[in-house]
Protein backbone atom coordinates (compact mmCIF):
# COMPACT_ATOMS: atom_id res chain seq x y z
CA UNK A 1 0.00 0.00 0.00
CA UNK A 2 1.71 3.56 -0.81
CA UNK A 3 0.23 4.98 2.06
CA UNK A 4 2.84 2.38 4.19
CA UNK A 5 6.54 4.31 2.90
CA UNK A 6 5.12 7.90 4.05
CA UNK A 7 3.42 7.08 7.14
CA UNK A 8 6.82 5.62 8.69
CA UNK A 9 9.12 8.47 7.14
CA UNK A 10 6.23 11.07 9.16
CA UNK A 11 6.47 8.57 12.54
CA UNK A 12 9.97 8.63 12.12
CA UNK A 13 10.35 11.71 12.11
CA UNK A 14 10.69 13.28 15.37
CA UNK A 15 11.01 17.17 14.77
CA UNK A 16 7.80 16.18 12.06
CA UNK A 17 5.90 14.53 15.04
CA UNK A 18 6.52 17.25 17.94
CA UNK A 19 3.47 18.96 17.20
CA UNK A 20 0.60 18.62 18.74
CA UNK A 21 -1.61 18.88 15.66
CA UNK A 22 0.74 16.90 13.25
CA UNK A 23 0.52 14.29 16.07
CA UNK A 24 -3.37 14.45 16.20
CA UNK A 25 -3.81 14.33 12.06
CA UNK A 26 -1.28 11.41 11.97
CA UNK A 27 -3.33 9.42 14.31
CA UNK A 28 -6.48 10.18 12.92
CA UNK A 29 -4.69 9.39 9.49
CA UNK A 30 -3.96 5.67 11.16
CA UNK A 31 -6.97 5.31 12.40
CA UNK A 32 -8.77 5.49 8.48
CA UNK A 33 -5.75 3.92 7.21
CA UNK A 34 -6.76 0.69 9.61
CA UNK A 35 -10.15 1.14 9.18
CA UNK A 36 -9.70 0.64 5.25
CA UNK A 37 -7.12 -2.76 5.75
CA UNK A 38 -10.42 -3.85 7.50
CA UNK A 39 -13.00 -3.07 4.38
CA UNK A 40 -10.36 -4.77 1.95
CA UNK A 41 -10.05 -7.62 3.76
CA UNK A 42 -13.55 -7.96 3.89
CA UNK A 43 -14.87 -7.43 0.35
CA UNK A 44 -18.25 -9.18 0.21
CA UNK A 45 -20.31 -6.86 2.27
CA UNK A 46 -23.33 -5.73 0.99
CA UNK A 47 -22.80 -2.32 1.33
CA UNK A 48 -19.18 -2.64 0.18
CA UNK A 49 -19.12 0.00 -2.56
CA UNK A 50 -20.46 2.24 0.00
CA UNK A 51 -18.23 2.05 2.14
CA UNK A 52 -15.24 2.04 -0.27
CA UNK A 53 -16.66 5.71 -0.71
CA UNK A 54 -16.91 6.59 2.86
CA UNK A 55 -13.21 5.42 4.09
CA UNK A 56 -11.48 7.02 0.36
CA UNK A 57 -13.70 10.44 1.51
CA UNK A 58 -12.14 9.98 5.08
CA UNK A 59 -8.77 9.59 4.17
CA UNK A 60 -8.75 12.44 2.15
CA UNK A 61 -9.95 14.13 5.34
CA UNK A 62 -7.37 12.97 7.32
CA UNK A 63 -4.61 13.54 4.71
CA UNK A 64 -5.90 17.55 4.17
CA UNK A 65 -5.35 18.08 7.74
CA UNK A 66 -1.84 16.79 7.99
CA UNK A 67 -1.19 19.42 4.84
CA UNK A 68 -2.64 22.05 7.04
CA UNK A 69 -0.55 21.06 9.75
CA UNK A 70 2.98 20.26 8.15
CA UNK A 71 4.07 23.66 6.79
CA UNK A 72 7.47 22.96 7.91
CA UNK A 73 7.75 19.23 6.54
CA UNK A 74 10.32 18.34 3.70
CA UNK A 75 9.05 19.40 0.01
CA UNK A 76 9.51 15.56 -0.96
CA UNK A 77 7.62 14.64 1.77
CA UNK A 78 4.99 17.18 1.36
CA UNK A 79 4.38 16.16 -1.86
CA UNK A 80 3.94 12.56 -1.41
CA UNK A 81 1.32 13.67 0.54
CA UNK A 82 -0.51 16.06 -1.57
CA UNK A 83 -0.54 13.41 -4.38
CA UNK A 84 -1.99 10.94 -2.22
CA UNK A 85 -4.30 13.55 -1.09
CA UNK A 86 -5.45 14.36 -4.44
CA UNK A 87 -5.91 10.94 -5.81
CA UNK A 88 -8.40 10.13 -2.46
CA UNK A 89 -10.28 13.28 -2.61
CA UNK A 90 -10.79 13.29 -6.59
CA UNK A 91 -13.79 10.17 -5.42
CA UNK A 92 -15.65 12.94 -3.38
CA UNK A 93 -15.12 16.70 -5.01
CA UNK A 94 -17.31 15.96 -7.92
CA UNK A 95 -20.39 16.06 -5.10
CA UNK A 96 -18.88 18.61 -3.12
CA UNK A 97 -21.81 21.59 -3.18
CA UNK A 98 -19.74 24.78 -3.54
CA UNK A 99 -22.85 26.78 -2.60
CA UNK A 100 -23.31 24.78 0.81
CA UNK A 101 -19.78 25.12 1.79
CA UNK A 102 -19.95 28.67 1.24
CA UNK A 103 -23.05 29.37 3.45
CA UNK A 104 -21.29 26.63 6.30
CA UNK A 105 -18.65 28.55 6.26
CA UNK A 106 -20.82 31.85 7.12
CA UNK A 107 -23.39 30.48 9.20
CA UNK A 108 -22.63 26.73 10.19
CA UNK A 109 -22.10 25.70 13.99
CA UNK A 110 -18.78 24.61 14.98
CA UNK A 111 -18.28 21.43 13.65
CA UNK A 112 -20.52 22.35 10.58
CA UNK A 113 -18.11 24.86 10.00
CA UNK A 114 -14.98 22.38 10.70
CA UNK A 115 -16.02 20.10 7.70
CA UNK A 116 -16.31 23.49 5.79
CA UNK A 117 -13.18 24.87 6.18
CA UNK A 118 -12.46 21.39 4.76
CA UNK A 119 -14.17 21.58 1.90
CA UNK A 120 -12.74 24.56 1.38
CA UNK A 121 -9.40 23.63 1.39
CA UNK A 122 -10.11 20.81 -0.49
CA UNK A 123 -11.25 22.98 -3.44
CA UNK A 124 -8.55 25.43 -3.14
CA UNK A 125 -6.08 22.53 -3.23
CA UNK A 126 -7.87 20.81 -6.08
CA UNK A 127 -7.91 24.34 -8.09
CA UNK A 128 -11.90 23.93 -8.73
CA UNK A 129 -12.15 27.35 -7.28
CA UNK A 130 -10.19 30.47 -8.85
CA UNK A 131 -8.88 33.32 -6.72
CA UNK A 132 -11.66 35.94 -8.54
CA UNK A 133 -14.26 32.84 -6.97
CA UNK A 134 -12.31 33.89 -2.99
CA UNK A 135 -12.81 37.44 -3.57
CA UNK A 136 -16.73 37.33 -5.17
CA UNK A 137 -17.87 35.74 -2.04
CA UNK A 138 -15.91 37.21 0.13
CA UNK A 139 -13.70 34.04 1.73
CA UNK A 140 -11.20 35.60 3.61
CA UNK A 141 -13.41 38.56 5.52
CA UNK A 142 -15.54 35.54 6.09
CA UNK A 143 -12.82 33.69 7.79
CA UNK A 144 -11.48 36.43 9.60
CA UNK A 145 -15.33 37.25 10.88
CA UNK A 146 -15.31 33.48 12.48
CA UNK A 147 -11.43 33.80 13.59
CA UNK A 148 -13.05 35.73 16.96
CA UNK A 149 -15.50 33.14 17.81
CA UNK A 150 -14.01 29.76 16.83
CA UNK A 151 -12.98 27.04 19.06
CA UNK A 152 -9.43 26.25 18.83
CA UNK A 153 -9.10 23.79 16.45
CA UNK A 154 -11.24 25.75 14.00
CA UNK A 155 -9.07 28.86 14.63
CA UNK A 156 -5.86 27.28 13.67
CA UNK A 157 -7.20 25.48 10.23
CA UNK A 158 -8.42 29.43 9.69
CA UNK A 159 -4.80 30.52 9.94
CA UNK A 160 -3.34 27.68 7.85
CA UNK A 161 -6.01 28.00 4.87
CA UNK A 162 -5.21 32.17 5.20
CA UNK A 163 -1.56 31.37 5.02
CA UNK A 164 -1.93 28.95 2.04
CA UNK A 165 -3.99 31.80 0.38
CA UNK A 166 -1.60 34.40 0.91
CA UNK A 167 1.07 32.57 -0.55
CA UNK A 168 -0.63 31.98 -3.44
CA UNK A 169 -1.77 35.32 -4.05
CA UNK A 170 -0.60 39.10 -3.54
CA UNK A 171 -4.06 40.12 -3.96
CA UNK A 172 -5.49 38.09 -1.47
CA UNK A 173 -2.74 38.86 0.86
CA UNK A 174 -3.27 42.61 0.08
CA UNK A 175 -6.63 41.82 1.92
CA UNK A 176 -5.34 40.77 5.18
CA UNK A 177 -3.56 43.74 6.07
CA UNK A 178 -6.74 45.85 7.34
CA UNK A 179 -5.58 46.91 11.22
CA UNK A 180 -8.92 44.89 12.41
CA UNK A 181 -7.27 41.64 10.73
CA UNK A 182 -4.15 42.11 12.24
CA UNK A 183 -5.23 43.02 15.42
CA UNK A 184 -7.08 39.64 15.25
CA UNK A 185 -3.99 37.45 14.63
CA UNK A 186 -1.77 39.54 17.13
CA UNK A 187 -4.44 38.24 19.59
CA UNK A 188 -3.49 34.73 18.20
CA UNK A 189 0.22 35.33 19.33
CA UNK A 190 -1.53 34.85 22.97
CA UNK A 191 -2.89 31.61 22.46
CA UNK A 192 -1.82 27.67 21.88
CA UNK A 193 1.51 27.08 20.92
CA UNK A 194 0.17 25.84 18.02
CA UNK A 195 -1.99 28.70 16.90
CA UNK A 196 1.03 31.37 17.69
CA UNK A 197 3.15 29.36 15.54
CA UNK A 198 0.52 29.64 12.40
CA UNK A 199 -0.41 33.29 13.31
CA UNK A 200 3.13 34.48 13.55
CA UNK A 201 4.13 32.73 10.35
CA UNK A 202 1.33 34.37 8.50
CA UNK A 203 2.47 38.17 9.83
CA UNK A 204 5.97 37.40 8.86
CA UNK A 205 4.13 37.29 5.00
CA UNK A 206 2.70 40.28 5.80
CA UNK A 207 5.89 42.18 6.65
CA UNK A 208 7.89 43.44 3.24
CA UNK A 209 5.55 46.91 3.22
CA UNK A 210 6.62 49.53 5.22
CA UNK A 211 3.37 50.80 5.93
CA UNK A 212 2.07 47.56 7.26
CA UNK A 213 5.12 46.85 9.31
CA UNK A 214 4.08 50.52 10.93
CA UNK A 215 0.33 48.89 11.15
CA UNK A 216 1.25 46.02 12.73
CA UNK A 217 3.99 47.75 15.17
CA UNK A 218 1.39 49.63 16.51
CA UNK A 219 -0.94 47.51 17.70
CA UNK A 220 -1.37 47.28 21.28
CA UNK A 221 0.59 44.48 22.89
CA UNK A 222 2.57 43.02 19.65
CA UNK A 223 5.82 43.93 20.19
CA UNK A 224 5.70 42.85 23.89
CA UNK A 225 4.56 39.29 22.45
CA UNK A 226 6.66 38.59 19.86
CA UNK A 227 9.79 39.56 22.40
CA UNK A 228 8.38 37.24 24.68
CA UNK A 229 7.97 34.36 21.87
CA UNK A 230 11.81 35.05 20.90
CA UNK A 231 12.92 33.57 24.01
CA UNK A 232 10.42 31.19 24.25
CA UNK A 233 10.94 27.50 23.55
CA UNK A 234 9.61 27.16 20.15
CA UNK A 235 12.49 27.48 17.71
CA UNK A 236 10.08 27.98 14.77
CA UNK A 237 7.85 30.62 16.06
CA UNK A 238 11.23 31.87 17.65
CA UNK A 239 12.72 32.25 14.58
CA UNK A 240 9.63 34.05 13.14
CA UNK A 241 8.79 36.43 16.23
CA UNK A 242 12.99 37.32 15.40
CA UNK A 243 12.21 37.98 11.52
CA UNK A 244 9.49 40.33 12.50
CA UNK A 245 11.28 42.19 15.44
CA UNK A 246 13.75 42.51 12.83
CA UNK A 247 11.64 44.40 10.23
CA UNK A 248 9.98 46.47 12.89
CA UNK A 249 13.26 47.66 14.17
CA UNK A 250 14.18 50.32 11.37
CA UNK A 251 11.05 52.38 13.13
CA UNK A 252 13.37 53.96 16.88
CA UNK A 253 10.15 54.14 17.94
CA UNK A 254 9.53 50.24 17.62
CA UNK A 255 13.16 49.99 18.96
CA UNK A 256 12.35 51.54 21.78
CA UNK A 257 9.16 49.07 22.57
CA UNK A 258 11.31 46.34 22.11
CA UNK A 259 14.36 47.78 24.77
CA UNK A 260 11.29 48.36 27.31
CA UNK A 261 10.38 44.45 26.82
CA UNK A 262 13.76 43.32 27.25
CA UNK A 263 14.94 43.24 23.81
CA UNK A 264 18.48 45.17 23.60
CA UNK A 265 19.82 44.56 20.56
CA UNK A 266 18.06 47.17 17.74
CA UNK A 267 18.97 49.73 20.67
CA UNK A 268 22.33 48.96 20.52
CA UNK A 269 22.87 48.57 16.77
CA UNK A 270 20.99 52.31 16.92
CA UNK A 271 23.83 53.45 19.45
CA UNK A 272 26.57 52.02 17.36
CA UNK A 273 25.18 52.95 13.89
CA UNK A 274 22.26 55.23 14.04
CA UNK A 275 22.36 58.91 13.41
CA UNK A 276 23.38 61.57 16.07
CA UNK A 277 19.82 62.44 16.97
CA UNK A 278 19.05 57.98 17.02
CA UNK A 279 22.01 57.76 19.72
CA UNK A 280 21.17 60.72 21.92
CA UNK A 281 17.04 59.16 21.77
CA UNK A 282 18.76 56.13 22.85
CA UNK A 283 20.88 57.10 25.14
CA UNK A 284 18.33 59.23 27.22
CA UNK A 285 15.86 56.34 27.08
CA UNK A 286 18.30 53.94 28.54
CA UNK A 287 19.18 56.35 31.35
CA UNK A 288 15.59 56.51 32.52
CA UNK A 289 14.82 52.74 32.29
CA UNK A 290 14.19 50.98 35.55
CA UNK A 291 16.60 48.58 34.57
CA UNK A 292 16.95 44.78 36.34
CA UNK A 293 20.22 43.65 36.67
CA UNK A 294 19.86 40.99 34.35
CA UNK A 295 18.53 43.35 31.87
CA UNK A 296 22.19 45.63 32.73
CA UNK A 297 24.11 42.57 32.01
CA UNK A 298 22.31 41.69 29.03
CA UNK A 299 22.69 45.38 27.15
CA UNK A 300 26.46 44.80 28.28
CA UNK A 301 26.64 41.16 26.65
CA UNK A 302 25.18 42.91 23.33
CA UNK A 303 27.81 45.73 23.52
CA UNK A 304 26.17 48.97 24.79
CA UNK A 305 29.08 49.93 26.88
CA UNK A 306 31.46 50.98 23.85
CA UNK A 307 29.22 53.08 21.82
CA UNK A 308 28.52 55.57 24.91
CA UNK A 309 31.79 55.88 26.02
CA UNK A 310 32.55 56.39 22.66
CA UNK A 311 29.38 59.30 22.89
CA UNK A 312 31.03 60.38 26.40
CA UNK A 313 34.49 60.94 25.13
CA UNK A 314 34.01 62.25 20.63
CA UNK A 315 30.66 63.99 20.95
CA UNK A 316 28.47 67.16 21.36
CA UNK A 317 27.21 68.09 25.30
CA UNK A 318 24.32 66.69 24.59
CA UNK A 319 25.44 63.24 23.23
CA UNK A 320 27.81 63.55 26.48
CA UNK A 321 25.05 64.26 29.15
CA UNK A 322 22.56 61.19 27.64
CA UNK A 323 25.91 58.65 27.62
CA UNK A 324 26.70 59.57 31.03
CA UNK A 325 23.34 59.68 32.48
CA UNK A 326 23.21 55.54 30.36
CA UNK A 327 26.55 54.89 31.57
CA UNK A 328 25.51 55.41 34.86
CA UNK A 329 22.28 53.36 35.09
CA UNK A 330 24.19 50.29 33.63
CA UNK A 331 27.12 50.46 36.13
CA UNK A 332 24.79 50.15 39.09
CA UNK A 333 25.68 46.07 38.04
CA UNK A 334 29.93 45.84 38.94
CA UNK A 335 30.20 43.47 35.81
CA UNK A 336 29.14 46.57 33.62
CA UNK A 337 31.79 48.66 35.56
Amino acid sequence: MRFSPSMNELKDNEKFMDGSTIRKAVESLEVQLNRSKVLVQSPNSDTFVKHVEEVTHDLGRSLGLLLLASLEVSIDLKEKIGNLHKELMSASLESLDIGDVVLQLKYGNDEEFKYALLGLNELIGSEKVSNEWIDEEGIIPILFNRLGSSKLENRLTIIQILRRLALENADNKEKMVDVEYLSMLVKSLTQDVEERREAVGLLVNFSDPPAVRRRMGRIQGCIVVLVAMLNGDDPVASRDAGKLLNAFSSNTRNALHMAEAGYFKPLVQYLKEGSDMSKVLMATALSRMELTDKWRAALGEDGAIEPLVKMFNAGKLESKLSALSALQNLSRLTENI
